[in-house]
């Protein structure tokens, strides 16, 4: 069966047109301008991942809200779920830089931490 479709490069600010065409179990990529862009588009094919940034809630902290980030990309059919699990959460200032919100996380080896320090309202 053939498949084929379009999509842009984000690796680099080039932004190069991709296309891809699956013949015979063999993905074929053009329009990239450098290796990046071959294997970006291949990965993005084969199994998009993401980076997940979003906020959780803090309790008796300076700001409500505390920004957190995924260590490593997550699958992008996981992203829902993520969002949905770190939203149940409510964390207790004060917090640091980097401090772990979720250790690996439905057992995909990544884990959540905080981008930034929280101090207590005190």
């Amino acid at each position: 069966m053939k498949y084929s479709g379009k999509l842009i490069c984000t690796i680099c600010p080039q932004g190069c047109q991709l296309s891809w065409r699956n013949q015979r179990e063999e993905m074929e990529i053009e329009g990239y301008r450098c290796p990046r862009g071959k294997a970006y588009g291949l990965a993005e094919i084969t199994n998009p991942v993401r980076t997940l940034t979003t906020t959780v809630r803090v309790e008796n902290g300076l700001h409500p809200l505390a920004p957190v980030r995924s260590t490593k990309p997550l699958p992008k059919g996981y992203l829902h779920k993520a969002m949905g699990d770190l939203a149940l959460l409510s964390l207790s200032a004060p917090l640091e830089i980097g401090s772990v919100v979720l250790a690996n996380w439905n057992g995909l080896r990544v884990d959540f931490i905080t981008t930034r320090s929280i101090t207590s309202k005190n």
